[in-house]
């Protein structure tokens, strides 16, 4: 039986904790070495945890660190992954919930195609601040290829329900410092360097609530803008990581393709910086990343301050009921 690492990440969520390291501790897998993290919280979040976990005596090897100092989001990460010694690094935040199978069942698919380098990702529930379940979240089935990806550069995994091997990690430069959203990165090392799977199955209660990375504000210029220089950024780590992988992808271009990626983004940030009318008009049609029609309008009336009108709240609504990406 693998040995598989569960890593839980929290920082500042007093409110979630518990559920989510009771979640942890839930899990049906017996040979599971659970590390909970805290990147020095100024709220109750680490008492918390540690008094959920002193009275536990489950089978399970419960690791807790505390950071000195907040590390931010990937140098946290990093932290934690020269921590782990599982397989296979299940990935959990401290504001979700990893129902009991959830474990057990990725480990049984990873095997089941061979522990692959790689990542190996499910389904989720989604649900509120007060934890009642709102819809679930599920993503295409069909993995892209490297040059798919590059291509369309549409994230294809949900972060929350990921689990990444060792192999990704030991092989690979650690995580940069200035990174906003590691699981891009994971995931183009993972189809670099292995493969990527998805379980058909509602892992995770994933919590939709205010203070949550992923509920950032999208729709304004300011966040936009942001959001290019951070896709440049992983665009940049992208060609770095691909240095030793071209022989294994001949069929694709990836450095042509990661260039023309750049100049797209190079170019839909000068439009944004331009400002006025017509930037909030045509910004929408030169998203480097592949998006419906209902969302480049979605978009549109968002910037002309439209967010509360009829047309808005019907394409919104047609986005999350029919969207692979809802």
């Amino acid at each position: 039986m693998n040995k598989i690492t569960l890593a839980l990440f929290a920082f500042n969520q007093e409110k979630f904790i518990e559920e989510a390291v009771l979640g942890a501790l839930s899990q049906d897998y017996k040979n599971l070495e659970v590390i909970i993290s805290d990147d020095c919280s100024s709220d109750n979040t680490y008492e918390i945890i540690r008094r959920t976990i002193s009275d536990y005596s489950g089978p399970h090897k419960v690791i807790l660190n505390r950071n000195a100092k907040n590390l931010g989001l990937c140098n946290h990460i990093n932290k934690v992954f020269d921590l782990s010694s599982g397989d296979l690094i299940v990935m959990a935040a401290g504001d979700d919930i990893s129902l009991p199978q959830r474990v057990s069942t990725l480990v049984s698919a990873w095997v089941s195609h061979g522990s692959p380098d790689g990542l190996i990702f499910s389904d989720a529930i989604n649900i509120d601040e007060n934890g009642n379940e709102i819809n679930t979240y599920s993503t295409d089935t069909k993995i892209p290829s490297v040059c798919e990806y590059l291509i369309t550069f549409v994230h294809f995994i949900h972060g929350a329900t990921v689990a990444y091997s060792k192999s990704i990690v030991e092989n690979f430069e650690p995580l940069p410092s200035d990174c906003f959203s590691e699981d891009r990165i994971l995931s183009f090392r993972s189809l670099l360097s292995g493969r990527a799977y998805k379980v058909n199955s509602a892992l995770v209660k994933y919590r939709k609530n205010s203070s949550s990375l992923s509920n950032i504000n999208r729709n304004n210029f300011e966040y936009a803008i942001k959001f290019c220089n951070e896709c440049m950024r992983i665009i940049s780590q992208h060609a770095r990581d691909s240095k030793n992988f071209s022989t294994l992808h001949a069929k694709c271009d990836v450095n042509y393709h990661l260039n023309n990626k750049m100049r797209q983004f190079e170019k839909y940030k000068k439009i944004l910086e331009k400002g006025g009318f017509i930037s909030r008009l045509v910004a929408p049609f030169f998203f480097p990343i592949k998006t419906s029609f209902y969302i480049k309008i979605n978009t549109i009336l968002y910037n002309f301050h439209m967010g509360n009108s009829i047309l808005y709240k019907f394409l919104h609504s047609i986005y999350f009921k029919f969207s692979e990406f809802r």
